[in-house]
């Protein structure tokens, strides 16, 4: 298992704490960002820093008898974590479509920085229900991730 995948699982796990700062050395290693959390479904964001700069991952992972299984990573991107975000904004950066689980559902996560006054985000279901996702309020990173099917308009809260 390579360290983000390590990394990735023990924070779907819940056996390793979300990282309140950014990967300032590359010694620090893979760090978790932020966390979407459903019953079935986990999606984190991990980073590290490279020798070309922060280098963000995105891994998904299913429920199944009461164990958390890998569904996906992706390739990582490079991100900025010091890029100016207007007020009341997200930069997302990236996002994924991946089969989760027996029944292969589609999940879809996306994830982003969010700019100080950020809140929450907000994802308006198909069937009118909302569910709120909160950014780190260290990082700002947040990620949102719902099945392909209830994954609705994005609404920006901020103070």
């Amino acid at each position: 298992m390579r360290s983000n995948d390590a990394t990735a699982q023990a924070l779907a796990d819940g056996t390793r704490p979300l990282s309140h700062t950014w990967p300032a050395t590359k010694s620090d290693g893979w760090v978790g960002m932020a966390i979407s959390r459903t019953p079935d479904h986990v999606t984190v964001a991990v980073a590290r820093m490279t020798g070309i700069g922060t280098l963000c991952d995105l891994h998904s992972f299913y429920r199944a008898d009461d164990n958390w299984f890998p569904a996906a990573a992706s390739g990582g991107t490079l991100v900025d974590p010091t890029i100016p975000i207007a007020p009341g904004t997200v930069a997302w950066f990236y996002g994924h479509q991946i089969s989760i689980g027996e029944d292969e559902d589609l999940l879809e996560a996306q994830v982003g920085i969010a700019s100080p006054t950020v809140t929450a985000v907000e994802m308006r279901h198909p069937n009118g229900a909302t569910e709120l996702f909160h950014p780190s309020p260290t990082t700002g990173v947040i990620v949102v991730a719902a099945l392909v099917p209830d994954f609705g308009p994005l609404t920006i809260h901020s103070t």
